[in-house]
């Protein structure tokens, strides 16, 4: 699998454009104005339409016009996990919606008194749940996000952030942040971060997902095992036009990282399955590719 450069899609101008609709039209007009806008990427972006038809026909055998429009309807979703992250920045969040379908697991992980690793990945909307999970407010939750962003985007995410409790820690080449990791997990608290990318020179083990060999970052789980925190995989998807929904395991303390890891590829895939639009995946991921 290649590596990611840990750019979000649609960049700096995306956003803006975005902010510009929603403050100007409202946020259906922004939904409306992105099913062309979605056109563009589909166009523009041929390594991340090749990944995705790949995906799309190999993961889910779809036919090829199925494939086809998936990769298009991919980009929509894309665009719209942009759009209500700037309506949440903007004083929309009581527009949208959200469940905790595993509410009192979730709890009892966010809340544990041992602090608590959540790893997610690059599917559905993380960056719109941290505005809602100021509700658990016992412990203090960390979003760890590489340190590549425009600073234009890195303002909206702060802009974003749910509360007192939920606060931000950049990835950078300096390596720093691990100091604020393991301050978070020394003070029992929640640390966030995805499970399903990697940069250049990190260290991968391979996985089964949909049946095919992937690579997986060692790291996250490395974590996990070292600081010996309860670990839980959380998801946050959109379930309707301003709908959300979270699910999130049991949170359990692992002595084995490969365990770790072959629990989170499955876990992974069954969300994927599910809700196979929202896994925004625009780089080689099987060996297969």
């Amino acid at each position: 699998m290649s590596s990611w450069s840990g750019k979000s899609r649609g960049g700096s101008i995306g956003y803006l454009l975005f902010h510009y609709f929603i403050k100007i039209g409202g946020l259906w007009s922004a939904y409306f104005i992105l099913k062309f806008v979605a056109f563009y990427y589909v166009f523009s972006a041929p390594s991340a339409v090749k990944s995705l038809y790949f995906y799309f026909r190999k993961a889910h055998g779809y036919s090829r016009i199925k494939s086809c429009f998936s990769v298009y309807m991919n980009f929509v979703r894309l665009g719209e996990t942009i759009i209500d992250r700037m309506a949440v920045t903007m004083g929309m969040r009581d527009r949208f919606t959200f469940k905790f379908v595993d509410e009192p697991i979730l709890r009892k992980s966010v809340e544990s008194e041992d602090g608590c690793l959540m790893i997610s990945g690059h599917i559905g909307n993380w960056q719109v749940a941290q505005a809602f999970l100021n509700r658990f407010s016992r412990n203090k939750v960390n979003i760890v996000m590489l340190d590549v962003e425009n600073e234009k985007i890195k303002e909206h995410l702060r802009n974003i952030e749910g509360g007192e409790n939920v606060h931000f820690i950049f990835m950078n080449d300096e390596m720093n942040y691990l100091l604020d990791i393991v301050k978070a997990f020394r003070g029992k608290e929640v640390v966030c971060l995805h499970g399903d990318r990697f940069l250049k020179g990190a260290r991968i083990e391979k996985e089964k997902f949909f049946n095919m060999d992937a690579d997986f970052p060692v790291g996250p789980f490395t974590l996990g095992k070292k600081f010996k925190v309860p670990t839980s995989f959380t998801f946050v998807m959109k379930t309707g036009r301003t709908k959300y929904s979270f699910y999130a395991t049991q949170a359990k303390v692992y002595s084995n990282e490969k365990e770790m890891m072959a629990d989170y590829a499955r876990e992974l895939e069954r969300i994927v399955r599910k809700y196979p639009l929202q896994w925004y995946n625009y780089h080689k991921f099987w060996a297969d590719q």
